[in-house]
């Protein structure tokens, strides 16, 4: 009888042991997920603050929807416009015109990310939008609206979904031609 007992209250902490264990793992990867989107919002904050890397930004040739701010030329009817985000030294940081373009949760970049179905090896998007702020047609001699909208999109139901990224999205307004 003794070892019926035993046995029954040994089951029963195995049973709260794993459910313990999973609820553990279930925390570290929503912080993971916080941090990962904290840190992207970081990194892509900083380019579009500095303004050795916003003119160069502007300046890259792939960005040719930017032409009108570079040569401050009409930007007529322009609604907002993904862009291509480069570093002070010209490099490219990240292309958000291409719609599979994402991060992998170590923040490298990759291109599998999709947004209907997810991806966990590529949950991560940023979205980096430009708009003159003024009425069209325009030339953009004043600021620029730059808009950030960060998604975090697994395709695994056991990963955390965030219940929302809105609070990692980021407003920026920019002098039109850096200085």
């Amino acid at each position: 009888m003794e070892v019926l007992i035993a046995t029954g209250l040994l089951s029963i902490l195995a049973g709260a042991l794993i459910v313990g264990i999973f609820n553990v793992e279930k925390n570290m990867r929503q912080v993971e997920s916080v941090t990962t989107l904290n840190v992207l919002r970081m990194t892509i904050l900083s380019h579009l603050q500095n303004d050795w890397s916003w003119k160069a930004t502007v300046n890259a040739l792939s960005n040719t929807d930017m032409i009108c701010i570079k040569n401050q030329t009409s930007c007529a009817a322009q609604p907002q416009r993904p862009f291509k985000l480069h570093d002070a030294a010209g490099n490219l940081v990240y292309d958000a015109s291409i719609a599979t373009n994402g991060f992998a949760t170590n923040g490298e970049l990759c291109n599998t990310y999709n947004d209907s179905t997810g991806n966990d090896t590529c949950a991560y998007r940023a979205e980096l939008t430009w708009q003159p702020d003024c009425a069209a047609p325009c030339i953009p001699s004043g600021l620029v609206k730059i808009s950030v909208t960060l998604k975090y999109n697994p395709q695994t139901s056991n990963l955390i979904k965030i219940l929302s990224n809105q609070h990692y999205n980021i407003e920026v307004a920019r002098k039109a031609v850096a200085p």
